[in-house]
């Protein structure tokens, strides 16, 4: 026998190990080398293969005939459709919503308290499908999903008025189309789970998720409390924000350490899945800040929600245009960091527009800049999307995702912390300066800062100045896009080229 084995590997056949290298504990194929990367323009370090260090055995699912992928493809595509209308509705009504409560002030919560726990499942779902496969990760999704929608609206109906529909009908109407997706995923989705020895549970990172959520809700109760509730000075943002950084600082610990982690901390000493983390983290400050505030600039100026909500749908064309031809321009040439630049020079030219806006200029320029700002993003996302997973192995890809989906979770969060901080800041400072501190000022202030409504029923001679307040708060918010944007692309200049494979196994 061993005789035979010697033989054949002499003869050099294909996946067999050279002469000398073999014996029975030995692998038959082994890891592609570091010079197979480096004919394709790579320079990165080579990201050790998880199921040496966690004894963990990465499952390749069979290749599906074109008709199994797009009914898989489209059943994924639904839950995402999902999940945009959800926040793109969220995005249109939170003016609204928030002066409906009279608590325009507090604009942020509505998307931060969405995305704080985006972010903090984000990570450990990535683990969770890798231990229980993908198909019991999307249905499980689907149905919190349907949950979420169906109570908030309820919830928010109970709080306010329960015999009128109005805006609670947007998430009523999300409940019976991701039911209906539980069935399909688990029929469809049949991607095998990571084999291990050790049980279930046994493999989830408790001590990894503690502190990601722990540092997030501390991060967001900082940023979100500070200069809006109470003041810089207060023990609450002066104790939170300290203790989200010893928390970040124990999740890196933590996961340099575990054996299974969430997050391995070692991907990120490639510079490529570095630089994607990072430039992702930017373009969503960009993205969510465009999606939150383009909407309540036009309805500060007059526009209705419904109008303004038309006009957000330049934002999604945009981006699916962007989607596409990226993704054909990749599978075409084979390429992606000239496309990230081309997507990120795009993203800072809308950004761009967008601090050209003003009380007077056409809505037109708007409409231009999300455009602009939902096809960079689409761009830049897609290219790191790729870059990312061609840069890591085969076993790594679902951490990979979920670490890049956490950069984009907490850029957002930032995004829309930081500018509404800045935004409540000056717009209430702007109407202190021109109408004064007197007792009936500042309570015409208050109700200013509440409710947009507020502004059809200025005393007299306030409009003017009212308006100007409210555009010089909007600079703030555009300034710091461009900022973003330009750290965006600071990122994706980074990021090199690695070999697009067009099948899962990689041959």
């Amino acid at each position: 026998m061993a005789g035979r084995g010697r033989d054949r590997g002499s003869q050099g056949q294909p996946g067999e190990m050279p002469n000398g290298d073999a014996s029975e504990t030995t692998p038959l194929l082994r890891a592609p080398s570091t010079e197979h990367l480096e004919e394709h323009g790579s320079r990165d370090p080579p990201i050790a293969n998880s199921s040496q260090q966690d004894d963990e055995t990465t499952v390749i699912a069979e290749e599906l005939p074109f008709s199994k992928l797009m009914l898989v493809l489209g059943t994924s595509f639904v839950g995402v459709f999902l999940a945009a209308l959800d926040s793109s509705s969220i995005a249109t009504l939170s003016a609204p919503i928030a002066s409906e409560f009279r608590s325009l002030s507090l604009l942020s919560w509505l998307a931060t308290a969405y995305l704080v726990a985006n972010a903090a499942c984000q990570p450990i779902t990535g683990r969770l499908t890798d231990i229980f496969g993908r198909r019991a990760g999307i249905g499980i999704g689907n149905l919190w999903y349907s949950a979420g929608a169906m109570l908030g609206g309820v919830f928010g109906g109970l709080l306010h008025d329960h015999t009128k529909m109005g805006w609670r009908l947007a998430f009523l109407v999300q409940v019976l189309p991701a039911l209906l997706l539980i069935p399909a995923v688990w029929v469809l989705v049949k991607v095998p789970p990571k084999q291990s020895d050790k049980s279930y549970l046994a493999r989830v990172d408790y001590p990894g998720a503690f502190f990601t959520c722990s540092f997030l809700v501390l991060l967001l109760l900082g940023l979100n409390t500070g200069g809006t509730l109470v003041p810089w000075s207060h023990p609450l943002p002066l104790t939170t924000l300290p203790l989200s950084v010893v928390c970040f600082i124990g999740f890196i610990w933590w996961e340099n350490k575990a054996t299974q982690p969430i997050i391995p901390v070692r991907l990120l000493r490639n510079r490529t899945i570095l630089a994607n983390c990072f430039g992702s983290l930017f373009i969503s400050m960009v993205l969510l800040i465009g999606t939150y505030y383009a909407p309540l600039y036009l309805q500060v100026r007059g526009d209705p929600a419904a109008a303004a909500g038309v006009k957000l749908l330049w934002l999604p064309l945009g981006g699916s245009i962007g989607s596409l031809a990226t993704g054909y321009a990749m599978a075409w040439t084979g390429k992606y960091v000239r496309l990230g630049i081309f997507g990120s020079l795009v993203l800072i030219a809308g950004t761009i527009l967008f601090a050209l806006q003003s009380e007077v200029t056409s809505s037109y320029l708007t409409c231009v800049a999300l455009f602009l700002v939902g096809g960079g993003f689409s761009v830049v996302s897609t290219t790191v999307a790729v870059a990312s997973i061609a840069a890591a192995e085969h076993s790594q890809q679902a951490v990979i995702t979920s670490a890049i989906f956490l950069a984009r979770s907490v850029g957002a969060m930032l995004g829309i912390t930081s500018v509404s901080a800045a935004y409540q800041n000056i717009l209430r400072s702007r109407l202190l300066d021109r109408f004064g501190d007197g007792q009936e000022a500042i309570e015409e202030i208050g109700r200013i800062m509440d409710s947009l409504d507020e502004i059809n029923h200025l005393p007299e001679g306030w409009k003017d100045g009212v308006m100007a307040s409210f555009m010089e708060a909007f600079d703030a918010v555009w300034y710091t896009t461009i900022l973003a944007a330009l750290l965006a692309l600071a990122c994706i200049c980074l990021v090199q080229q690695h070999e697009l494979h067009s099948r899962l196994d990689r041959r």
